[in-house]
């Protein structure tokens, strides 16, 4: 096959042969013909690319099945190194798969479900492997810290390597994992840690929206306010300090928009309905004019959704 240089060489020979300019040529290539022809193969090949990722991530789940099913059949046959060859040898065998295929064509179609489905075969292999060589403790958060840690760990530096964002994602979720274990194993309250873990989430996911990484923002904010809004919750709960709780999620609104985050403002406006519900049940559930609140509930439930599409539509 020639290279681009032998291909303009033979262009520009041809041009001269038959007198063709460089303007009949611009002519042609901004022709509507030719544009359409362009179009045509750019679908083409996002048809494609779709109908890959789809087959990839169905060949995932049937992969993941396959392996569940097949556990479940022979489990109390297999032996110990055999339970941790097939869960984390085979999530292993994967994850070199994806490191060679990302090396070689970043643009593979299988390259995420692969990653994720190894991530999840290795942490459970993992599990196994603590389970069928270390003696039980009463204390099953040291298997976890153990676990989360070496997946954290193993993610990340696969991501300064390979710059996958599916892999920052994996990071993701070991590394909440990991500090919502840590907190609890420290002592924390429910509350304080789901607030703690949430908030350090979000100021993450900031840091990520601003980068190339970006396209995990949305779900990242989505799941790092939820942890924070059920902290503050917890925290607030039965306490003299409850009716904040509308303020924050009111404060929760207000950055959604500074950040601009659709799903952040899904969650604060959710949470905003299930405080309100939780509240006016609490205190008015009883007293005679509890229809007229739920018809008052209605109306506030109404206008919040509009408002939150307003500012979904003017912010973000």
């Amino acid at each position: 096959m020639a290279t681009k240089k032998e291909a303009l060489n033979n262009i520009v020979l041809l041009a001269k042969q038959h007198g063709i300019t460089i303007a009949e040529i611009e002519k042609l290539l901004k022709s509507p013909a030719n544009k359409s022809e362009t179009l045509s193969s750019s679908d083409s090949t996002e048809k494609n690319s779709i109908l890959m990722k789809v087959f990839a991530y169905v060949g995932g789940i049937f992969v993941l099945s396959g392996v569940g099913v097949y556990l479940n059949m022979f489990w109390e046959v297999l032996g110990s190194p055999a339970r941790v060859l097939i869960t984390f040898g085979t999530g292993f065998a994967l994850y070199i798969w994806a490191v060679v295929a990302t090396k070689t064509n970043k643009k593979h179609g299988m390259i995420i479900p692969v990653f994720l489905l190894s991530a999840f075969l290795q942490m459970t292999g993992l599990f196994v492997f603590l389970h069928e060589y270390f003696p039980p403790t009463n204390d099953h958060r040291n298997a976890v810290i153990v676990v989360m840690l070496v997946m954290l760990v193993q993610q990340l530096i696969s991501f300064i390597s390979l710059k996958q964002t599916v892999l920052l994602l994996n990071s993701f979720f070991f590394g909440g994992a990991l500090l919502l274990t840590l907190f609890d194993k420290v002592g924390l309250s429910e509350g304080a840690n789901y607030a703690i873990t949430g908030v350090t989430m979000l100021l993450l996911t900031f840091r990520t929206s601003t980068t190339e990484y970006r396209a995990i923002s949305g779900f990242c904010y989505f799941v790092s306010s939820m942890y924070f809004l059920a902290g503050m919750f917890k925290l607030l709960e039965d306490s003299p300090l409850e009716v904040l709780y509308l303020g924050v999620t009111a404060a929760g609104i207000y950055i959604s928009t500074v950040i601009k985050s659709k799903t952040t403002l899904f969650s604060s406006v959710l949470w905003m309905i299930i405080f309100i519900s939780f509240f006016s049940h609490k205190y008015f559930a009883q007293s005679v004019g509890w229809p007229l609140t739920l018809i008052f509930l209605g109306i506030v439930f109404i206008l919040i959704s509009v408002y939150s599409i307003k500012l979904s539509k003017k912010y973000m």
